[in-house]
């Protein structure tokens, strides 16, 4: 069922919002693929902060 709005001067909008409808597949492979781009990153901050010195040396 579509939304309508109703704007001064502008008429009628109407809206009409549909989600994606796909299988736990689709959702399984975004996820894989968000991890798969985010653990190498969170893993070279995490080493890179492990092994800088505590001190600066100026």
């Amino acid at each position: 069922m579509p939304l309508a709005l109703t704007l001064p001067n502008m008429g009628n909008i109407y809206h009409r919002e549909e989600h994606f409808r796909g299988g736990d597949t689709v959702k399984d492979i975004v996820i894989g693929m968000s991890d798969g781009l985010t653990v190498p990153f969170a893993l070279a901050a995490g080493i890179s902060g492990a092994i800088s010195p505590t001190k600066n040396r100026w």
